[in-house]
């Protein structure tokens, strides 16, 4: 699925960096590239937790082929999660472990101006996102990319 591994000398994980990112390729034999969003990746962390596959995992297996990324903001939030749990060496680890198999996205040149059109689209709209959701969504558009995500709101 497009995965590295990478650690540092003192065998903490190091998540890949990608900063110049070219858009996902369709079509027979070639990976797409989708974004997790941070609801996802926490879905499939409690079902690693609990040792039973659920609708997180049914969709990694789906996708096997197709390159899955998590911006550096959705690794923000599994951080602030993962610092404000009652275990957190244990969820630290968790995330960290995650991200070991993740490639970690950077906002480049194409970054603010695209935040800025989607954000008086919506408002033009009459929607409100939140600062966070759409520095994610962003990320994903950037890339020409699907955002799989578990939060419902979300979809809409």
């Amino acid at each position: 699925m497009g995965r590295q591994q990478r650690t540092t000398t003192q065998n903490q994980p190091t998540p890949r960096r990608e900063a110049a990112r070219s858009p996902p390729q369709s079509g027979a034999g070639r990976e797409m590239m989708i974004h997790a969003d941070s609801s996802y990746l926490i879905d499939l962390l409690r079902e690693q937790a609990r040792g039973k596959s659920g609708r997180a995992s049914a969709f990694l297996e789906a996708h096997a082929a197709d390159h899955l990324v998590a911006s550096v903001f959705v690794v923000c939030e599994l951080e602030a999660g993962a610092a404000s749990a009652s275990s957190t060496d244990r969820e630290q680890a968790r995330v960290r472990a995650l991200l070991q198999v993740l490639t970690v996205v950077y906002p480049d040149e194409r970054f603010a101006p695209i935040y800025g059109d989607v954000l008086v689209r919506l408002q033009g709209m009459g929607k409100t996102v939140k600062t966070m959701d759409l520095l994610i969504a962003t990320s994903a558009v950037v890339d020409g990319a699907a955002l799989v995500t578990a939060n419902r709101k979300h979809s809409t």
